[in-house]
């Protein structure tokens, strides 16, 4: 009987742990494929009243396409420089104007006013996200760019914007419940209808967040494990 309790003690704590929070992270996924760590990537213009939306065309790991030699990137079509989304290879290296970081995603937008990059991460499944993410200036010579944030559903909101050399803008403890498949995305928009010297460094994660019900199992679980320890304890005595 003592046996038989303590192993029921033991397999309900191990029931009522929580699975482990799971972290989703832009930069460490990002392949050259679209969906790498359930985010995508494209462009669209924020000025029109329905936006053109389009995701950019995969491409090869490593391999002939990407505008900037020594990336991996994901953009509009090959051997086009803009608009686009590029990752180091190895080291950060300086690209004309541009340093090609290797702890962030270079994003670069297009040419005209509001034209923009996207970065989204599409909910695997329903549940609490808890989002983080920074934006900062890569270029010598930087001309602008206004950072959005669109949730789906709702709107989009500006959080941010950059201007000069060594600007940066960061975030975290953003959270939302999301339903499979629904998104949360971050736009780097470009601010003065040129896009050169817009190139941004992007970061950006989600990680699971624990429902309510979760904790109190997992408290429950260790509510048993401590009768069970304590009815042990009365029998050994």
């Amino acid at each position: 009987m003592n046996k038989f309790f303590t192993a029921f003690v033991m397999l309900a704590g191990v029931a009522a742990a929580p699975a482990a929070a799971i972290t989703y992270d832009a930069f460490s996924s990002f392949d050259g494929t679209q969906g790498a760590g359930n985010f995508f990537y494209g462009s669209y213009n924020l000025d029109t009243t329905v936006p053109s939306i389009f995701a950019f065309s995969n491409t090869v790991y490593g391999g002939p396409g990407c505008a900037i030699a020594g990336s991996v990137c994901l953009q509009a079509s090959g051997n086009s420089d803009v608009p686009g989304a590029y990752k180091s290879l190895t080291t950060s290296f300086q690209y004309n104007s541009v340093n090609v970081p290797n702890d962030r995603l270079l994003v670069h937008p297009a040419n005209g006013s509001g034209e923009a990059v996207y970065v989204a991460f599409s909910a695997p499944a329903a549940g609490t996200y808890s989002f983080s993410g920074s934006f900062s200036v890569l270029d010598t010579s930087p001309s602008g760019v206004g950072l959005y944030r669109f949730t789906t559903p709702g709107n989009g909101v500006q959080i941010g914007a950059l201007n000069a050399v060594g600007d940066t803008y960061s975030f975290s403890g953003f959270t939302a419940a999301l339903n499979q498949f629904d998104t949360i995305v971050l736009v780097v928009s470009n601010g003065d209808g040129s896009y050169n010297n817009d190139s941004t460094g992007v970061n950006f994660s989600a990680t699971t967040v624990p429902e309510p019900a979760t904790w109190a199992l997992m408290i429950s679980g260790f509510g048993l494990v401590g009768l069970g320890m304590r009815r042990k304890a009365a029998l050994a005595a």
